[in-house]
């Protein structure tokens, strides 16, 4: 924890538009934020829509008079927060006109990349496999973490009673699907089947999730495999009340296909061991992430998911936060110079 809590932010406004991949990233540093500091900061999301010819132009072309900083009626109107933290293309036009503002002005920060250089930001936060550098940009192996494995506990403390009773060793299961060049085809919806069918011989039950993304052929596959297993396990897909973050918590292994960042680094900032199943056809910047991930030695093989070895965490969360941190004494020292 840092410890001169005056010198800490007071507000934050989060600035999307409102995709849950982009949220769930900006949250989980505002949460790191308050835990670095020891204060409450008042965080408020801000969701953007600009109309059509703005949005054409994004990320290049300025933002929407509607969601200028420089409109006082506007969204994004004064006051303005200690901090702007803005990620998605269609935000960045919003967050450079933020950055262009004259002193006293927010902090900026943008979370990957912004595709219009480092100039956009304050701080650009991106993931390595990105490859952007320069003086204003921070990059880790993982994406920010809403929970990080003292909080999954917690939540598995507060989970359901259906997935308590499940019989231990529990094995957890994320799966993903097609996104953007990474496709699932009949080959790699059978390797991940394979993989969960070999992995679950050692384990008491199973606790699988799917998202919006994944393809029914591998739903139907794994749901397939758990009930001819004979084994108790709980799917869910999409009703109710998701059972992520407990599930993660309850589990003694995690098996998550390799398509998402997010979804990856969320599995290795737990304590347990964590395979990956990599599609055949995946995005050059993941696979460059999985191969790093890989070269930590934090990934198993799926039969190996029960073996004794020590399991060190892999969470770029707090870094992230304290990088923020730092870059706003920066800028707090620099608005007090004449």
């Amino acid at each position: 924890m840092i410890g001169n809590a005056a010198a800490a932010p007071k507000s934050l406004w989060i600035v999307t538009d409102g995709k849950a991949g982009d949220l769930q990233p900006a949250r989980a540093i505002a949460r790191a934020l308050e835990k670095e500091t020891g204060t409450e900061i008042a965080c408020t999301e801000k969701i953007l829509k600009p109309r059509l010819f703005w949005r054409v132009l994004a990320p290049w072309g300025g933002p929407d008079p509607d969601e200028s900083p420089r409109n006082p009626r506007g969204l994004l109107g004064v006051p303005h927060p200690d901090i702007v933290m803005a990620t998605g293309r269609r935000c960045v036009p919003a967050l450079r006109a933020f950055t262009a503002l004259k002193a006293p002005r927010p902090l900026t920060v943008f979370l990957k990349d912004p595709r219009t250089g480092p100039a956009t930001a304050d701080l650009i936060w991106t993931p390595e496999h990105d490859r952007l550098s320069g003086d204003s940009v921070l990059t880790t192996l993982t994406a920010p973490v809403l929970a990080d494995a003292a909080a999954l506990i917690r939540h598995a403390e507060t989970a359901s009673e259906a997935l308590k009773a499940l019989p231990g060793p529990r094995l957890a299961v994320v799966l993903g699907g097609p996104a953007g060049r990474t496709r699932f085809e009949s080959g790699d919806i059978e390797a991940v089947a394979g993989a969960f069918r070999t992995a679950l011989e050692g384990f008491g039950s199973a606790i699988i999730t799917a998202s919006r993304r994944t393809p029914s052929a591998l739903s139907g596959a794994l749901r397939r495999d758990a009930q001819r297993s004979g084994k108790p396990f709980v799917f869910y897909g999409g009703e109710g009340a998701n059972p992520y973050p407990a599930m993660l918590g309850l589990a003694s292994a995690i098996i998550v296909t390799g398509d998402s960042h997010n979804m990856v680094s969320e599995a290795v900032a737990s304590a347990v061991p964590v395979a990956v199943i990599r599609p055949a056809i995946l995005m050059p910047k993941i696979t460059r992430f999985l191969d790093a991930l890989e070269a930590t030695g934090r990934l198993c093989r799926p039969q190996a998911l029960l073996e004794p070895a020590p399991v060190t965490p892999i969470d770029s969360t707090p870094t992230i936060a304290r990088a923020i941190l730092a870059a706003y004494g920066r800028h707090i020292e620099r608005a007090k110079t004449p």
